[in-house]
């Protein structure tokens, strides 16, 4: 919650991981980016909140998530 709550992807709450699957990267321990599933329809999915701590933002860490994830 603490990395949504900095970085705001928009409808967040503490339940919102239940709908889909959700991955991260760690550093040092730390949360610093994540995104996930939010709705599946038929062969489509919503991918939602996408996070990236600040400081990272710009080295990959999200396009590498969503396409995993994809």
């Amino acid at each position: 919650m603490e990395l949504a709550d900095r970085t705001r992807p928009g409808p967040f709450a503490r339940r919102t991981i239940e709908l889909g699957t959700y991955i991260g990267i760690r550093r040092g321990g730390a949360l610093v980016a994540m995104t996930g599933e939010r709705m599946r329809f038929d062969r489509f999915t919503e991918i939602s909140a996408v996070c990236v701590d600040p400081a990272l933002r710009g080295c990959g860490c999200a396009g590498s998530l969503i396409t995993r994830l994809a």
